[in-house]
């Protein structure tokens, strides 16, 4: 399968956002789980973890289309060695704001009093 296996990560904090498709991912810390298209991932590595992320078994067996994007944050120095975390944002989760014509998916932040942190 199409991926990339263990490696690690340190002082950073990733954003995976899938739009298409569906990619497992694991880390050293036992937390485990398959994004798929409108899902979002966040992952501290802070002090560091061991991360994999392939495309999802089915997926793999079946092809299709995957896009994604995956954002790099350098975590400020002060938080650099506080313990890694993770959490996923399932698509049914992400509020939908309709703004100038255009739909808005919030993962982070607020928007006309709409939060999401």
């Amino acid at each position: 399968m199409a991926g990339f296996p263990w490696h690690p990560h340190r002082g950073i904090e990733t954003i995976t956002y899938v739009l298409a498709g569906s990619v497992d991912h694991g880390d050293s810390l036992g937390n485990r789980g398959t994004l798929k298209g409108g899902d979002v991932q966040w992952m501290t590595a802070a002090s560091g973890v061991l991360h994999k992320e392939y495309h999802e078994k089915e997926f793999a067996k079946n092809g299709g289309v995957l896009h994604g994007i995956q954002l790099w944050v350098n975590l400020p120095a002060r938080l650099k060695m506080n313990p890694p975390g993770y959490q996923d944002l399932p698509k049914t989760k992400i509020p939908a704001i309709e703004k100038n014509g255009a739909t808005l998916h919030l993962i982070a932040g607020d928007i006309d009093g709409v939060v999401e942190l």
